[in-house]
């Protein structure tokens, strides 16, 4: 075979190599990302439990009690466990606090069975005594007859894997089906000091309702030191975590995030956008202490009757006066108002809401001061529970230039069409000292 011959032969198998290669590589790809997109379907797949719980919530179509009629039981507390996807049982195994070491090498979703079969003391941090007296007349009914419950109740029992339900369409009575070992489990939980039990979670509950309120959004190691702090609570930081996220997160308190890039986890208001939150605190307090509250004033805050609310009443009062809002429709358009200040949300953006309303010129001057006051006076998340005029007392920061206007918006010189919400950055100062100095003249 001439020499020109064998680099050709040569080359055609180093060519069959290399393409047997790259099949072998591209299989591999392709296998690893289907594995991917499996476990990401896995993911999002609801499981039987969830897809209950959404059946149970269409049935009662938003009503705080439902008919309901007990069948016999069908599985026990830890099949119904077993029903969990691979996500949710791990989120189960978070929320419990439940170590990699007692898991290591077994099913989750025996694990977080067990694990509430050991300590029957974690029902009562999901179940109140309103459940627990709504369960023990469940344990009384009679099969195949019609009583009511209430939603809650059934919702979390379902969760916690003591019941399972079925609602056919167009039945009167939801199918409730105790686990089989319903009773001895639910005997396992009144045999403890549930009332005493049940106090102490709630004490505990409203003390961090009082943290939440106060912040809106708090970084988790901050949340124990202010909690402990704040009130001598003598709880190690794992109780502390097993409150926040079994009784917390999975109670449906509040809710948790983690930071997509640092890894920092938060407990946050439930109605408030977590995620807008976290990227204006990374440009604003990333590193900044969190603002103390006394216990104190977290009462204040939590009552409503704190300083800093003092520009919400004034506000509540333009409402009624200005508008004729009654006390319902103030408080919550208050609640809307606040909730967008406390996401780090312009003065722009609750001026808009009220450009239908009918007002005079000096109405529109006294709306904007009350809505300026809100927007400079709120204790913010982003800021780590300053206010935007604490910060700039801390930073240095002119607390007019915290996001409180879109800049590019605004007019660089006064004319004659110019309105409130363009004046100049500088301009706006002026007129808020200068209305507020009046202000606090009329109180004197």
């Amino acid at each position: 075979m001439a020499e020109r011959d064998r680099k050709m032969v040569k080359h055609i198998f180093e060519m069959k190599e290399n393409y047997n290669k790259f099949r072998q590589l591209f299989r591999q790809q392709a296998e690893d990302l289907l594995k991917k997109l499996d476990k990401h379907a896995e993911e999002k797949q609801k499981s039987v439990m969830h897809d209950m719980m959404d059946e149970w919530s269409c049935f009662c179509k938003e009503q705080d009690k439902a008919f309901v009629c007990r069948r016999a039981p069908q599985k026990t507390s830890r099949e119904m466990f077993m029903c969990l996807t691979e996500k949710e049982a791990s989120d189960y195994a978070k929320y419990l606090k439940i170590s990699e070491d007692e898991l290591a090498g077994r099913e989750v979703r025996n694990v977080v069975a067990e694990t509430l079969r050991l300590h029957p003391e974690y029902y009562l941090y999901v179940l109140d005594k309103h459940d627990i007296t709504q369960l023990q007349k469940f344990q009384k009914f009679e099969e195949n007859k019609k009583y009511q419950m209430a939603f809650d109740t059934v919702g979390r029992a379902i969760a916690l894997g003591l019941l399972s339900v079925k609602a056919p369409e167009g039945t009167q009575a939801a199918y409730l089906f105790p686990a089989s070992d319903f009773d001895e489990i639910f005997s396992s939980i009144l045999n403890l000091d549930w009332k005493k039990i049940c106090k102490r979670i709630q004490d505990i509950s409203a003390k961090f309702e009082k943290v939440i309120l106060s912040y809106g959004m708090i970084e988790m190691d901050a949340f124990y030191q202010i909690f402990t702090n704040a009130w001598g609570e003598q709880l190690s930081k794992e109780e502390f975590e097993r409150y926040v996220y079994w009784h917390g997160n999975f109670g449906m308190h509040f809710k948790t995030m983690t930071h997509a890039y640092t890894g920092e986890k938060f407990a946050v208001m439930c109605d408030m956008d977590a995620v807008s939150i976290v990227e204006k605190r990374d440009k604003y307090a990333k590193n900044l202490p969190y603002r103390k509250f006394s216990a104190k004033e977290m009462e204040e805050i939590a009552t409503y009757s704190s300083k800093s609310d003092e520009c919400w009443h004034m506000l509540g009062e333009t409402l009624h006066d200005q508008y004729g809002y009654d006390v319902d429709e103030r408080d919550q358009m208050i609640d809307h108002l606040r909730k967008i200040v406390m996401e780090g949300n312009g003065v722009q953006e609750l001026w808009d809401i009220f450009q239908d309303e009918e007002s005079t010129l000096m109405e529109q001057v006294e709306m904007w001061q009350c809505l300026l006051n809100a927007e400079l006076e709120t204790h913010l998340p982003m800021l780590n529970g300053y206010s935007r005029m604490e910060y700039e007392k801390k930073t240095g920061t002119n607390a007019f230039s915290i996001m409180l206007f879109d800049e590019n918006g605004l007019d660089k010189d006064i004319k004659r069409d110019t309105g409130l919400q363009k004046l100049p950055l500088k301009t706006q100062e002026m007129i808020i000292i200068m209305m507020n100095g009046m202000l606090s003249q009329e109180w004197e």
